[in-house]
Formats: C-alpha cells, sequence, structure tokens
C-alpha cells in the first residue's frame, strides 16, 4: 500500500507500510488476550479495518484470511445483521468484503443464512434505504454460496440426496429473488423521463409521452455502490 506526497513522492516505503501493518497485528492480538479489551467495539472496528488492508493489498493462499478471523469474531459474540450500533456496521461492511472476497476466490460465504438471515417481511415500504441495500447485499451473498457450493461426488449412500438438496436450495433462493422483485417499492423500480411533446399530439397523447417508465434503468444505492470501487482490483 503507498503513501503519497501531494507532489508523488512516496512518504513511506512499501516494506515500512507493511512494518506498521505487522505491529498493528501483533497489538490487535494481544488486545483480544485481555478480557476487559477483548470484547470492546474499538477490536471490532479494528478488526474490519485491517481485513480492509488485506483487501486491497494481500494475494495468494492468505487472501481472505483476515475476514475468516472477522468471521470467527462474528459467530463468538453473536453478531449479525440486525445488531445495532459499531457491531451492526462491522457486520455489514464485513459482509460487502467477503461477498467480493468469495465470489474472486470461487468459494462460499464464512457466514451465510445458515448463519443468520434477515427476518421475513410482507412489504419493503417500512424499511430505510439503508436496510433495502443491505438485504440486496445478502442476496447476493446467497447466490455466490449457491454457485460455489462444492458438494462433491455422490456416493453409494448419498445417491439422489446432493442433488435434492441443491434443488430445494435453488428453489428458495429463485422465490427470495422474485420475492425481492415483487416487493422493490416504486422508487427502486421505476424511473420517469421527459419526452418530446410534438405540436400534432393531443392532450392525452401528450400526457402519456411526458411521463413514460423506464423499466430498463437499474436502481443502484449509494450503500451498495460504495464496495464496488473500492474492492476493485481489476482483471
Amino acid at each position: 500500500m503507498a503513501f503519497m506526497r501531494e507532489q508523488g513522492e512516496p512518504r513511506l516505503r512499501l516494506d515500512v507500510a507493511v512494518q506498521y501493518y505487522q505491529k498493528a497485528l501483533n497489538a490487535f492480538s494481544a488486545l483480544l488476550t485481555k478480557p476487559d479489551s477483548a470484547h470492546s467495539d474499538e477490536i471490532l472496528a479494528s478488526s474490519i479495518m485491517l481485513s480492509s488492508y488485506e483487501m486491497f493489498d494481500v494475494v495468494g493462499q492468505n487472501f481472505g484470511s483476515h475476514l475468516r478471523g472477522v468471521a470467527s469474531l462474528l459467530q463468538l459474540w453473536q453478531i449479525t445483521g440486525e445488531s445495532t450500533g459499531i457491531k451492526g456496521v462491522v457486520y455489514w461492511t464485513w459482509y460487502r468484503s467477503d461477498t467480493w472476497a468469495a465470489l474472486h476466490a470461487g468459494r462460499r460465504m464464512f457466514l451465510d443464512e445458515r448463519y443468520w438471515e434477515p427476518r421475513a417481511v410482507e412489504s419493503l415500504d417500512q424499511l430505510s434505504p439503508e436496510e433495502i441495500a443491505n438485504r440486496a447485499v445478502f442476496l447476493l451473498g446467497q447466490c455466490i454460496s449457491f454457485c460455489n457450493d462444492d458438494v462433491g461426488p455422490e456416493t453409494p449412500e448419498t445417491v439422489g440426496g446432493l442433488a435434492a438438496t441443491r434443488q430445494r436450495t435453488s428453489t428458495k433462493l429463485w422465490d427470495a429473488l422474485e420475492q425481492w422483485k415483487r416487493m422493490l417499492p416504486p422508487s427502486m423500480t421505476h424511473h420517469v423521463v421527459a419526452q418530446v411533446i410534438r405540436d400534432d399530439q393531443d392532450e392525452e397523447e401528450q400526457a402519456d409521452q411526458c411521463l413514460r417508465a423506464v423499466s430498463s434503468m437499474l436502481f443502484l444505492s449509494p450503500h451498495c455502490g460504495k464496495s464496488t470501487p473500492t474492492f476493485n482490483k481489476g482483471p
């Protein structure tokens, strides 16, 4: 990770930056052994900051190791997407990072719907844009896990069982995606644009052409869009 001056001159060499990173890891490990700090919000915030460094600068077999560690902390402290305060922020920040890492590595999510999933709702109208965006990211994580679910070859003892389980998972995921599409509020599914009105059109034609839904336009929540440029390391 490079640190640059305004004139473009390097402020820290790469090896120096790595040394600071190692010191941060050692300090973090030491804090985990202390009862008065092991369950603090500062530990959670530090863990997600260190895993963010990994997203930028770690490659090879070690890629994703910090995300696995954060997942273990979330499980140990029973932190979910419904947790409030810094705990909820860390969960969803971690989840967004793990979707990209899982997609990049071709693996399942470290934590999926078997650990926690959003509560069922009859409508998305009462949810905030952030909550709706989080549900979209959660569905993305489920799709990634399903596509990378390496169940292995069937054995005589499991003939038909693995296929049936995968089919049930596929049906459940498809139903969830269809339900998501049906429940999206109009503000996220339709966009109105102004059309050029000709003088020879009557009032009804003008009104119909003036306001027209563009069904092919995608709605991108800013809560989802931030992670895309941040973690896009290129081909």
